[in-house]
């Protein structure tokens, strides 16, 4: 998959004047770490990282820390991150270093694609999941996993188990969950429930004569 570059700088002071003021600055306080690494405190771009998280390509990262020997970029997952409650702008970030040789477990989208035949007859496409749990060497993991739900009518489901996961990715999963849905309108709900009592009905007559 293509990466996102960033680049980051070194921080010495810590805590929440000096964050506040890195944010003033239009930077954000970070952390880099990963194995064998010492947590390692940084400062990057705050426009830079919302221009990567929001092209959602922030699964993997090429990150620069200034003053490294030789501009040595290393390859990162953003781990986690903080948002302001109301203005939604990035106050923190967390970087793991990951070996691109082995694989890794991350989230990406699930992308549903096309309209289901059912929701032409009045049914309603209910999305259960918006994304999945993959395995996968680093330079593997999608950007997201697309599939086809035209096939769906009403009262149809979409499980895990019917995916076709791109060549060299795993999806992980213990049962067979729901991913979508179409479901019927209550209407007809409604209707099929009065038929299949009025069948019922009708053969317990035949019985009694």
């Amino acid at each position: 998959m293509d990466m996102a570059s960033l680049s980051a700088s070194p921080r010495t002071a810590t805590g929440k004047g000096p964050a506040r003021q890195l944010r003033r600055q239009g930077l954000i306080p970070a952390i880099f770490y990963g194995p064998g690494r010492d947590p390692r405190p940084l400062s990057v771009n705050s426009k830079d990282l919302r221009s990567i998280f929001l092209s959602g390509q922030h699964n993997l990262i090429r990150l620069t820390i200034q003053g490294d020997e030789a501009g040595e970029e290393k390859t990162v997952m953003l781990k986690d991150h903080q948002l302001h409650p109301v203005k939604r702008n990035l106050l923190h970030a967390d970087f793991y270093e990951i070996d691109v040789n082995r694989p890794i477990e991350t989230e990406v989208p699930l992308v549903l694609l096309g309209k289901p035949i059912g929701t032409d007859k009045g049914g309603l496409l209910q999305q259960i999941r918006v994304a999945l749990t993959i395995s996968a060497l680093p330079l593997n993991v999608p950007m997201q996993i697309e599939v086809d739900i035209s096939h769906l009518d009403l009262g149809d489901s979409l499980h895990v188990e019917e995916l076709l996961a791109p060549e060299g990715v795993e999806i992980p999963y213990e049962t067979n969950f729901t991913l979508a849905t179409v479901a019927a309108p209550k209407g007809i709900k409604a209707e099929e429930e009065v038929e299949g009592e009025e069948g019922e009905g009708s053969a317990e007559e035949d019985e009694a004569s």
